[in-house]
C-alpha cells in the first residue's frame, strides 16, 4: 500500500515500496528489479512510507493493515525507521509489542524537524 519517488533521483527511477505481504522494498530503474531492504526484520506489512522533507535520508514505515475489507485486518507491529535513505530499517522500541501501533494508516513528520514524529491513530 506504500509507495514513495524519491523526489532526489532527478529521473525519478528510484521507488520504494511497502508490501501488505510483507517488507521494504527499493528500485533504482524504475521498476524493473527490485531489493528487499528490510531482510533483518520479521515479515511485516507495511501500510505507509513517508520521507521526512527537511532530510530525505530519513524515512518512515507504519506496519498494519487498516483496510481490511472482507478479509479483516492484518496487524503490524509498530513504525520502523531508516536514516540512510532507506537501505537499512530499525524498529521504533515505543510502538513494537505496543497494541496502539498494531495498525498504523498514517504517519506525519514535522517539516522542519526529520525526528519529531506526529502519529495518527485510527481505530
Amino acid at each position: 500500500r506504500g509507495l514513495l519517488v524519491d523526489p532526489d533521483d532527478p529521473e525519478y527511477k528510484t521507488w520504494y515500496a511497502g508490501g501488505v505481504g510483507g517488507g521494504i522494498w527499493k528500485t533504482t530503474d524504475g521498476g524493473e528489479t527490485w531489493a528487499e531492504q528490510t531482510k533483518n526484520l520479521p515479515n511485516i506489512a507495511i501500510s505507509w512510507i513517508i520521507m521526512a522533507p527537511s532530510d530525505h535520508s530519513i524515512m518512515y514505515a507504519g506496519t498494519g493493515e487498516g483496510w481490511g475489507g472482507t478479509s479483516g485486518f492484518i496487524k503490524g507491529n509498530g513504525i520502523v525507521k531508516s536514516t540512510d535513505s532507506g537501505n537499512s530499517w530499525t524498529p521504533l522500541l515505543a510502538t513494537i509489542e505496543n497494541t496502539d501501533f498494531e495498525i498504523v494508516n498514517r504517519i506525519i513528520v514535522d517539516p522542519a524537524n526529520a525526528n519529531i514524529e506526529g502519529l495518527t491513530l485510527s481505530y
